[in-house]
């Protein structure tokens, strides 16, 4: 195993996403279906604009309110997927129902950071804190024994480290209503991005064993036991018939696109292809994330946070290249 075949930052809002430790290896890799590359790119970009109607939704919801409706869809979409083409790991019989739950209100503790999280600080920053997940899952990997990392991964490591402190110390934002506590939303999604880098440590042997649309699908339902609590309640007390398109739109978009239908094609894609190919895809996600925070909501980085990006994803790319044997 090596951080070339680490987690995707994105998928479900909030970094739930397949491992590519699922993609097929390069050697083994058969030819590649038509029409792949462009579902890649679309599921991409899908996830790169999410952190735009995410931020609408916020604004008119509690973020635990917000994440009702995207578990809900993940439940209901991923289930129905699964059952339509499942994998030979798929089906087997069995689930470890210990595991499962523990799985689900892992993933229901990080998309609460993730969304708590952004509702304090930016679209731009936090895509791009969040997007650091892998680092983790490395390090972590390592830690326990299951990760070789060469001189080239560390370096990278160490610029990613880098990257992130000065998307986070060079503050060229203003107070404002759309980032209210800038730093500590910023700290949040760090602890979110660190949650799931270890749980896509912790979930990858569970995944490979069960399938990971089925782990996932209970996990959704797992998970809404730390969700509903917390957000039920402000989902239904919300002042549905004063929503207009955008909201109504916004809802739509994070829960079906970006939440249920991001995640199956996501899942159904890189199980055809490999870890490479997948991962230049991953790193377009922040960069669509950021562009379109800027370009949508006026969200403006200042020259430290922009350059701290540059080397952000610069030793993200760095840290996950395969180590190589001999």
């Amino acid at each position: 195993h090596s951080p070339g075949r680490d987690a995707s930052p994105f998928g479900v809002p909030g970094g739930l996403a397949l491992s590519t430790d699922l993609a097929v290896d390069e050697a083994k890799a058969p030819p590649q279906p038509l029409g792949l590359d462009p579902m890649l790119l679309l599921v991409a970009l899908v996830w790169g604009l999410n952190m735009v109607p995410s931020k609408w939704l916020l604004e008119v919801m509690t973020p635990a309110a917000t994440l009702v409706f995207r578990f809900a869809s993940c439940a209901a979409i991923v289930p129905l997927a699964m059952l339509s083409g499942r994998s030979r790991a798929e089906g087997q019989a069995g689930r470890p129902w210990g595991t499962m739950l523990l799985v689900g209100v892992w993933v229901g503790v990080q998309q609460l950071l993730f969304v708590y999280a952004l509702d304090l600080t930016y679209a731009s920053e936090a895509s791009l804190l969040i997007s650091i997940a892998p680092i983790w899952t490395a390090v972590i990997g390592v830690l326990m024994g299951l990760e070789v990392l060469s001189k080239s991964n560390w370096a990278g490591i160490g610029l990613a480290s880098v990257g992130a402190g000065l998307i986070i110390l060079s503050n060229g934002h203003p107070v404002s209503a759309a980032a209210p506590a800038r730093l500590q939303g910023d700290l949040l999604m760090l602890l979110s991005s660190f949650l799931y880098g270890s749980f896509m440590v912790y979930s990858k042997g569970v995944m490979e064993r069960w399938g990971a649309l089925r782990v996932m699908s209970w996990a959704f339902v797992f998970g809404s036991l730390v969700v509903l609590p917390t957000g039920l309640g402000p989902f239904l007390a919300a002042d549905w018939g004063s929503f207009d398109v955008k909201v109504w739109g916004s809802l739509l978009y994070s829960g079906l696109m970006a939440g249920g239908w991001g995640f199956v094609v996501w899942y159904r894609c890189i199980v055809r292809t490999t870890p490479a190919r997948t991962a230049v895809y991953q790193y377009l996600v922040p960069v669509v994330a950021v562009a379109s925070a800027s370009l949508v909501l006026g969200e403006r980085m200042s020259l430290g946070q922009v350059l701290g990006a540059v080397v952000a994803i610069a030793g993200l790319t760095r840290a996950r290249r395969p180590v190589r044997s001999g």
